[in-house]
């Protein structure tokens, strides 16, 4: 399940977590299910991804910027540990109105932007998608460093 999750670019946990419920897992097996999913699929990216370089930058760099790793990390893991005891607290009936909502939101937020951007196409007569949405940055090499 998480070869065709990755493959169809599906990132998120609550996805997996609907589809291990349709496969017969209650929720909170299927949060756990989830998170050790997400856990290997990340390794796995970081394993065959870890000697690449960043395509943008002019194949100058990591393909991972560490220094955003380094503070991500953190964060996620007092997150996971919240998260882990509050599943522990709330009724499974609770879990599941909050994703419900939690989703429900995402997909408005979504919904709102693709509107946005189907209205500024419109308008422009161009495809959003060949706007470019983010200008490069530009890396310093030894070469471009002017000598004293």
């Amino acid at each position: 399940m998480t070869a065709l999750a990755n493959f169809g670019g599906i990132g998120g946990g609550f996805v997996h977590i609907v589809l291990f419920a349709m496969f017969g897992f209650d929720l909170k097996t299927a949060i756990v299910l989830s998170n050790a999913q997400i856990a290997i699929s990340s390794i796995i990216r970081i394993f065959f991804g870890i000697g690449k370089s960043h395509p943008v930058r002019e194949h100058h760099g990591s393909l991972y910027n560490f220094q955003v790793v380094s503070l991500m990390v953190p964060a996620n893991a007092l997150g996971a540990s919240l998260a882990a005891l509050i599943n522990r607290v709330i009724p499974d009936v609770a879990i599941i109105i909050l994703n419900a909502c939690l989703l429900t939101g995402v997909f408005a937020f979504n919904f709102g932007k693709l509107r946005m951007m189907v209205k500024k196409e419109l308008l422009s007569g161009k495809p959003a998608a060949a706007q470019p949405a983010i200008k490069a940055p530009t890396v310093a090499t030894p070469e471009d460093k002017p000598s004293d």
